[in-house]
């Protein structure tokens, strides 16, 4: 993949992102941007966890092992996805994108 990409994840993630693209030439064609998941938005994550604790979601479906049926987390990050393209806009370091 020998896109741009602005890549939001913690340090340790960061640091294999960056020694992967780097293997292929890459390390030019990305910006990682550290930064916690959780800080988007507390409040929607606690809500999150908070259904997942009171209703089964994987309850009557297809695949209840599929993550948006298993997994808060995966919920949260699809729900922040908005956050991400905004702050990647708003962000200095994409002006060159």
């Amino acid at each position: 993949m020998q896109n741009n990409f602005i890549i939001y994840t913690n340090e340790d993630i960061g640091l294999e992102i960056y020694a992967m693209r780097s293997l292929c030439g890459l390390e030019s064609k990305m910006i990682i941007i550290h930064k916690d998941l959780e800080s988007f938005d507390t409040n929607a994550l606690d809500s999150i966890h908070k259904v997942f604790k009171e209703y089964n979601q994987a309850a009557d479906r297809f695949d209840p092992e599929h993550p948006p049926h298993t997994s808060p987390e995966y919920n949260y990050l699809m729900y922040c996805k908005s956050f991400f393209v905004c702050d990647a806009l708003d962000n200095p370091l994409t002006k060159p994108y």
